[in-house]
C-alpha cells in the first residue's frame, strides 16, 4: 500500500511541543520519518537505540508503539502499526521516547497531532476509539468486491472474445470444406500433387485437402525498383497480381504495412502463437506446395500461389 509520508525533526533539548501534525480522522495510510537535533547539530541515534511512542488521546486513551529506527538517524511510524491511531477527533500529546541500549530513558521530545473530522464523517455513530475505524474498513472492503466483480467482467468478455474467435475458426473450416466438396475433389483424392482436368493443381499432402489456383514458378527474376524516398523496393505475385515489399521484409511486416494493398491477414487455423499463415479470404499463400508463414522473407521475382487448405 502507498503511504503519504511526513518528515520533521525534533530537539532534544525542548520540552514543549514542537510541532503540530495535521491528519484525517481515520487516517491509515499514514508514515512519520522523525529525526533528531542537539541543539543546532543532527543527533545520532545509532544501532542500540530504542524509541517508542507515546500519543494520548484528548479521551484520556493511550497508545505505545515501538519504532524501527532507519540509519541509526530516523524514527520511523506507520499508522498500520495501530490502525486507531487517528480514531479520535481532536488534540493528541505525542512523544517520542529514546532509551540507550541499557533501557535507560534519554530524552523524550514532544509534538502534537490534530485529528481534524473528514468531509463525511461518522457523527451520528456512537462507535468507541478503537472501533471507529470500521467505517473505513467496510469503505476498503467495498472497493476490493468492486474490483473483483470488474475482473469477473473482463474475464467474461475475454471468454466471450475466444468464444467468438472458435466460432469464426469453425467457420471458415466449414466453409473451405463445402469448396472441396464443390470441386469433385474430396470424391477422388490423388495421393500426391498433379494437374487437375481444369488445369488447377490439386492433391493431397502432410494430411490436408489442397486446391491451388496458381503455380509457383520463378516469372522471371529480380524486378526491384527504387522508390522516391531512395528506399529500394522488390517486385512478386499473388495468385498472378503483382505486389511490392522492401528489401528483406518479412510478410508479417509487409502485413502490417501499406504495400499490403488488398487486405491479406494472418490465418486464424494454420499457426502457433509465434506464426501463422498468410491469407485473403482464407486463400492461403503458399511457395512450392507449402504455405509462407509470417516470420518468413518475401522472394524477389517470385510468383506465390493460393491455396484452400483444410485439416
Amino acid at each position: 500500500m502507498n503511504t503519504s509520508k511526513f518528515r520533521f525533526t525534533l530537539d532534544l533539548h525542548r520540552t514543549q511541543s514542537q510541532i503540530s501534525v495535521p491528519v484525517t480522522l481515520g487516517d491509515t495510510a499514514r508514515t512519520w520519518l522523525i529525526s533528531f537535533s542537539d541543539g543546532s547539530a543532527p543527533y545520532i541515534l545509532g544501532a542500540d537505540r530504542l524509541a517508542k511512542l507515546e500519543i494520548k488521546r484528548p479521551t484520556g486513551t493511550h497508545i505505545e508503539e515501538f519504532c524501527p529506527i532507519e540509519d541509526g538517524m530516523t524514527v520511523r511510524y506507520s499508522f498500520s502499526q495501530n490502525e486507531n491511531t487517528a480514531a479520535v477527533e481532536g488534540i493528541h500529546d505525542c512523544a517520542v521516547v529514546l532509551y540507550d541500549s541499557d533501557g535507560t530513558r534519554i530524552a523524550a521530545p514532544r509534538f502534537t497531532m490534530i485529528v481534524s473530522a473528514s468531509v463525511i464523517n461518522a457523527d451520528d455513530i456512537n462507535l468507541s476509539d478503537d472501533d471507529k475505524s470500521a467505517v473505513e474498513s467496510m469503505i476498503s472492503a467495498e472497493a476490493a468486491r468492486h474490483a473483483a466483480e470488474l475482473g469477473r467482467i473482463n474475464a467474461e468478455a475475454a471468454r466471450q472474445t475466444a468464444e467468438h474467435a472458435r466460432a469464426l475458426a469453425e467457420e471458415t473450416r466449414a466453409e473451405s470444406m463445402k469448396i472441396l466438396q464443390e470441386s469433385g475433389f474430396l470424391e477422388n483424392p490423388l495421393p500426391t500433387v498433379g494437374h487437375g482436368d481444369d488445369g488447377k493443381f490439386v492433391g493431397v499432402r502432410d494430411g490436408k485437402y489442397i486446391l491451388l489456383n496458381l503455380s509457383s514458378d520463378d516469372y522471371g527474376g529480380n524486378l526491384s525498383v527504387e522508390d522516391s524516398d531512395g528506399t529500394m523496393l522488390l517486385a512478386f505475385t499473388i495468385a498472378g497480381k503483382i505486389y511490392r515489399a522492401e528489401q528483406g521484409m518479412t510478410w508479417g511486416a509487409w502485413l502490417d504495412s501499406d504495400y499490403n494493398t488488398d487486405g491479406y491477414q494472418r490465418h486464424p487455423l494454420i499457426g502457433n502463437e509465434h506464426f501463422s499463415a498468410v491469407h485473403k479470404d482464407f486463400m492461403t499463400v503458399i511457395r512450392d506446395h507449402e504455405w509462407v508463414d509470417t516470420t518468413q522473407e518475401i522472394t524477389d521475382g517470385f510468383a506465390y500461389a493460393t491455396v484452400y487448405m483444410v485439416q
